[in-house]
């Protein structure tokens, strides 16, 4: 059983149709849809167009029978409608109704067998663009701001971008993602503590929000859609930039499976905790 079929729009202007009435233009609309519902096809899956006995498709289609009778009458004339047996016909329904090769079902699933693997591909190149180490060119540019003594333990270590981080301009003022995320701790973010957390140059709002979503991006291992990038901004806008950085931190650490629940629910507990008493 086919759920549509195809209502080409020339029947606005095709002559023939010009000539029939309103009730009978809404016949001919069921007679087609019922065709398709039926979808009798040919031993070689071909459509045929084959309908019902003319009481039978007055039943199905709920005309009366006289006004489906006069109807056909009208449909014959126009050679649109014939009968095989006394089963009704619709005469150019399979050349009208018949599918485009690349709408059929193996044209489908070789489709998606293509998309399936230029996705596989893509995932592979990204992995592999992830962990790539960083050439001596690209670790000077990125330590630019780091200290002598930053410099020489870099110098021990093979250091791992990602997309994320590479993104991260030198000229930012912002810690990589994969240090401020590895300094975090579930003491940092379950208690309260007299001494406050090392933290780099200030940051300004839009700095925050734009970290926030990086942070995020680097622990789900994704790129933010633009929908939950908006809802991000509306939390910022909700409980403060400085809330949303807070909070996304304290979720970077705890690597929850729905992120973006344990976001909302840290922003709220810590909108509580600001109110006055």
């Amino acid at each position: 059983m086919k759920t549509w079929v195809k209502l080409y729009t020339e029947i606005n202007r095709d002559p023939k149709m010009a000539q029939f009435t309103w009730a009978q233009r809404g016949i001919w609309a069921a007679l087609l849809a019922l065709a398709g519902e039926l979808d009798i096809r040919n031993g070689d899956g071909s459509e045929n167009g084959e309908v019902d006995t003319v009481e039978n498709t007055a039943w199905r289609i709920r005309c009366d029978l006289g006004e489906l009778t006069d109807a056909l009458e009208a449909f014959v004339h126009q050679g649109m409608i014939g009968t095989v047996g006394g089963i009704l016909h619709i005469t150019n329904y399979a050349k009208r109704q018949a599918r485009a090769p690349s709408d059929r079902p193996e044209a489908t699933r070789e489709r998606k067998r293509q998309q399936r693997a230029r996705e596989s591909q893509e995932g592979i190149e990204t992995v592999t663009r992830a962990s790539r180490p960083v050439t001596a060119s690209e670790s000077e540019s990125e330590s630019d701001t780091d200290t002598e003594s930053d410099q020489r333990q870099n110098q021990n270590q093979t250091r791992v971008v990602t997309p994320t981080t590479r993104a991260i301009g030198k000229d930012s003022g912002l810690r990589p993602i994969s240090d401020l995320i590895s300094s975090l701790s579930p003491s940092d973010s379950d208690t309260d503590t007299d001494v406050p957390p090392k933290r780099g140059p200030p940051l300004t709002d839009a700095a925050r929000i734009e970290r926030a979503v990086q942070i995020r991006e680097h622990v789900e291992r994704r790129q933010l859609p633009a929908r939950e990038q908006t809802q991000m901004r509306q939390w910022a806008t909700d409980y403060g930039a400085a809330a949303l950085y807070e909070a996304t931190a304290r979720a970077a650490s705890k690597k929850p499976r729905n992120f973006g629940a344990y976001l909302r629910k840290t922003l709220e507990q810590i909108g509580k905790a600001r109110e006055p008493p």
